[in-house]
């Protein structure tokens, strides 16, 4: 139940923090549901702890650069201490020395998916089926990907080989209940958990998934009935509690949904547990529209649990999400106090000083963050943001840059292109705003400020026609008869009197 400190980091590509339940999104949704496939034995090593095991490898490799066994044991290492950087490295330098195996294209795949480079990945999985093409992890991990990259044809193919080649492993017959499950096809998806069932009566997972299907199909009563199956093999399930309180609560049967809550309070091991627990039970009247009991439970929280960072953590959240910034910042401070190194404190309130009059303290706690994360591409093009922000463009240019080179995502670009403006980079800056023109051009008109950027950069380097071009396009963004469409239309005048 701890927080995950990327789940944090990875929001500053979308604005701002929020609960999830101002989106009043149902508990549990299905297509949340895809398989995390085990990484093969040389991504999670057990026959040493990796403080052991890491030391003594990197020193044999340092005496041996091109040993192959050491580079593919270290490579699992790395991913298991959450180092896919240095894992990437690893797997890149075996696939030069021409070890070109379908474990191999999976851990450089694992390395590629954890640093963001999807495409890259799912390149790198594809591979690895290839070489392995009845290997359950490999297809399960293949068909993952294919299902968040919405090709749930490709997702079914794949899915229904890990099956055919493994009929009795349990994990292949609810990947592919899953996958019937995205495509809608919700009768065949439950007879798949059904069979998994009956492989493993004991195991709570397929009647879960079963509940997430009678979700999808709004039959919240069937969904609230498959909980409990799951919570009578496993009494302490905290999926099946959460998802069980979240149905009541949609039904808007609150009194029962908190007595679900407190239920899971009495058998959570620890302070954090607990605190998780409550803040669920706060948002459940929040989401009610019962504000005044879910901030009583909030104080409630932070008061039984003062030296909670998490409490503090999510009371914030909650502040942030009713409109509340300054309760918010107050809250992370505290929390930033309790442990003066939190990513989790930092990344929020980096987030909530971005572009603002404290930039300068975003800039502050996104340096600490990339420095313990330097291969992080969301939190470099928060840097990148930052420094734009603080008109550090040279830095601002240097950290987008290496956000690109990880995703190669357009925001990261546009950043970089900016930045060259901003420089007098004008031949750059029109060169890779051609990039985005052709490659991603639906950004650019989701972001306008950079097509009247791409127009500067365009008329600053005589491309008289490409400038006006842009500003054209610019003026459908702009209010008529007002100072921002006068200048424009004078920009444009200027061009043809040239």
């Amino acid at each position: 139940m701890k927080h995950k400190v990327t789940a944090i980091l990875k929001r500053f590509l979308g604005a701002v923090l929020a609960l999830a339940f101002v989106a009043g999104a149902p508990c549990g949704a299905f297509a949340k549901s895809s398989p995390s496939p085990s990484p093969s034995p040389a991504a999670s090593p057990t026959a040493e702890p990796a403080e052991v095991a890491i030391p003594r490898l990197e020193a044999k490799l340092k005496a041996s650069p091109d040993d192959r066994d050491t580079l593919l044991q270290l490579s699992g290492y790395y991913l298991q201490i959450g180092r896919p950087d240095h894992a990437l490295t690893t797997t890149q330098h075996l696939l030069q020395l021409g070890v070109k195996t379908g474990q191999v294209y999976y851990l450089d795949g694992l390395a590629r998916q954890a640093l963001g480079q999807g495409r890259e990945a799912l390149s790198d999985f594809e591979q690895a089926s290839n070489l392995a093409p009845t290997d359950a992890t490999i297809l399960l991990r293949l068909s993952d990907l294919y299902l968040r990259a919405n090709r749930n044809a490709d997702a079914e193919r794949v899915a229904k080989r890990a099956l055919t080649f493994n009929k009795d492993d349990e994990q292949a017959i609810i990947n592919y209940g899953i996958v019937l499950g995205q495509e809608n096809r919700y009768d065949e998806a439950r007879a798949q958990f059904n069979e998994a069932t009956q492989k493993n009566p004991k195991d709570p997972v397929p009647l879960i998934l079963s509940a997430k299907v009678y979700e999808a199909q709004k039959s919240l009563d069937y969904a609230v009935q498959m909980y409990d199956r799951a919570l009578a093999l496993d009494p302490k399930n905290t999926d099946a509690f959460t998802g069980k309180a979240g149905d009541l609560a949609l039904e808007n049967k609150i009194p029962q949904a908190i007595a679900v809550y407190d239920q899971m309070l009495a058998n959570a091991p620890t302070d954090d547990d607990k605190v998780t627990i409550l803040n669920q039970e706060a948002v459940t009247y929040a989401r009610a529209g019962q504000r005044k009991p879910a901030e009583d439970l909030f104080d409630k929280m932070v008061a039984t649990y003062p030296r909670s960072l998490l409490a503090h953590l999510d009371y914030g959240d909650y502040d942030l999400a009713t409109n509340q910034p300054q309760k918010a910042e107050s809250e992370w401070k505290t929390a930033l106090s309790i442990q003066s190194k939190s990513a989790d404190a930092m990344a929020r309130l980096a987030n909530l000083y971005l572009g603002t009059s404290h930039n300068a303290d975003a800039l502050g706690y996104l340096k600490q963050l990339t420095a313990d994360n330097p291969s992080d591409p969301d939190l470099l093009f928060a840097l990148g943001r930052a420094y734009s922000y603080g008109r550090e463009y040279e830095h601002a240019r240097e950290a987008c840059g290496r956000a690109f080179n990880v995703t190669h995502a357009p925001p990261t670009l546009a950043c970089v292109a900016a930045s060259d403006f901003e420089l007098k980079n004008y031949k750059e800056a029109a060169r890779l705003f051609d990039l985005i023109n052709k490659s991603a051009s639906q950004y650019l008109t989701q972001n306008p400020e950079f097509i009247f950027i791409a127009g500067q950069s365009y008329d600053k380097n005589g491309q008289k026609s490409q400038a006006k071009a842009m500003y054209q396009k610019f003026l459908a963004f702009v209010k008529p008869n007002t100072d921002a469409e006068k200048q424009v239309k004078k920009l444009i005048s200027d061009l043809n009197s040239k």
